[in-house]
């Protein structure tokens, strides 16, 4: 999807994937140090590494982590700084709605309202929103799951 939006004003997209396991990106980042950009989508644990290998081989473009590196471990260490965070809307404090449930649940739980709190509310509201006059059950959630939903 991302290749297709770029593709259109001559922009060269490149996947680079790497395994799960792996610890070094030296190589990957190499192949990408001439790139305007470099969008890493993986998990958590991955990002600390690839944001210092990044710094540490010197790129000079644009650093960009999808939603995982929002996490609080990751963007409040210095190892994201200067990177640009694909981060959920509750971190807009423009946006309503998000500030009314970031103070909600500050109020309710004693505790900051971040990504991991968000996560769960919107797990809530997709559960919420599949067994929406339904019985909730199990047999209703496992029924409804195959035909896919909208959020």
């Amino acid at each position: 999807m991302l290749r297709k939006g770029f593709t259109s004003n001559q922009s060269v997209i490149k996947g680079v994937p790497f395994e799960p396991d792996q610890l070094e990106y030296r190589d990957k980042i190499a192949a990408l140090q001439e790139t305007d950009a470099i969008f890493s989508v993986c998990f958590p644990e991955h990002f600390v590494r690839i944001f210092t290998q990044l710094k540490e081989e010197a790129y000079d473009g644009y650093i960009v982590g999808s939603s995982d590196a929002a996490v609080p471990y990751i963007f409040n260490t210095s190892h994201a700084d200067g990177a640009y965070l694909a981060a959920p809307i509750i971190y807009n404090s423009n946006y309503i709605f998000a500030r009314k449930v970031k103070e909600k649940y500050e109020d309710r739980y004693g505790r900051p309202f971040d990504h991991f709190a968000g996560n769960g509310y919107d797990v809530v509201k997709i559960l919420v929103g599949l067994l929406e006059e339904r019985e909730i059950s199990r047999q209703n959630l496992k029924n409804q799951l195959p035909h896919g939903f909208m959020y």
